[in-house]
């Protein structure tokens, strides 16, 4: 067998040189290597009568080399690796380019299917295998959202959210590990992550969570706990031209401006609101938020006064 592959590669005018050049090309597209690591791999070949070594390796590199091939040679710096940075079968990118494919890459979510966008997601990884590796092309892997998470999660907290199944979340934030009860309502990508929200039954509030930190998934085995009514906070805000935002009900116009309830779903992103709007607004109702927020705000405060006092 070893006989009749020596004869095709000899019939076909391919020399021995040129298929170990191209082998070598095949070895560094993949991975950069250590030469003594990439003298295995073309070692293994069985079509070759004589062993690859440090020299002739150097012969094959310089081959390369000619034919347009941009290669880092082994150092300190590298971790003395061979390392292929440009190619003449390689496309080029333009940063333009680029920007348009991560922009595609995180646009699509709204509208398409989770399968389509993890397939896109997986399409452009491709493109990257055969572009020349540079800052620039570099980008399209590190805005690679999912590189860290299990695609098979992504889909089976779809079919979840869909269902709107109460599940068991193992939750890995930082060194702690946890088990935590959501009903699950909805993925959604924000802030270059992807985040998965839901009714927690203990907080008795809409929760999210970072599901690159989801572990383990467990559908619930009993009925799904009663969602209480969420509170409203009614606020007047001082801007007669000040624009709605989610979960924000019109009730009336007043004289000093706008008097609206806002819908609780998260009692944290609530806090956050009205901390953005600071002085802008006051908060009417009701008592409990109201002295809850003015503690924080008094907190910050007390905070502000003794760093000014070192």
């Amino acid at each position: 067998m070893e006989k009749i592959k020596k004869q095709a590669i000899n019939s076909n005018c391919i020399r021995k040189t040129a298929y170990k050049a191209l082998l070598l090309l095949k070895i560094l597209i993949n991975n950069p290597l250590t030469n003594e690591q990439i003298i295995k791999l073309l070692n293994e070949n069985v079509l070759f009568d004589v062993n690859v070594n440090t020299s002739s390796l150097r012969y094959l590199t310089k081959s390369l080399k000619k034919i347009g091939c941009k290669i880092e040679e082994p150092s300190f710096i590298n971790n003395y690796r061979k390392i292929l940075k440009n190619n003449p079968f390689f496309i080029d990118l333009s940063e333009e380019e680029v920007n348009l494919l991560n922009k595609f890459r995180k646009n699509p979510y709204e509208k398409a299917s989770w399968k389509e966008i993890l397939d896109t997601n997986s399409l452009i990884n491709k493109l990257y295998l055969v572009v020349n590796k540079n800052n620039t092309t570099k980008k399209l892997i590190n805005n690679d959202i999912f590189s860290k998470i299990n695609p098979d999660i992504i889909m089976q907290l779809n079919k979840y959210c869909q269902d709107r199944k109460t599940v068991a979340i193992g939750y890995s934030s930082g060194f702690r590990y946890s088990n935590l009860e959501l009903i699950t309502s909805f993925l959604k990508y924000e802030k270059d992550k992807l985040y998965l929200w839901g009714f927690s039954p203990l907080f008795q509030e809409l929760s999210y969570l970072r599901v690159d930190k989801i572990k383990k998934i467990t559908p619930y085995p009993g009925v799904s706990p009663r969602i209480v009514n969420r509170n409203l906070i009614r606020y007047l805000v001082f801007d007669k031209n000040y624009k709605l935002e989610d979960n924000d009900f019109f009730v009336k116009e007043t004289e000093d401006g706008l008097l609206i309830d806002y819908k609780v779903e998260n009692s944290f992103k609530a806090v956050q609101k009205f901390l953005e709007l600071g002085d802008k607004c006051k908060i009417l109702a009701p008592e409990r938020f109201r002295n809850e927020f003015l503690e924080i705000v008094k907190s910050m405060h007390k905070r502000y006064l003794n760093n000014d006092s070192k």
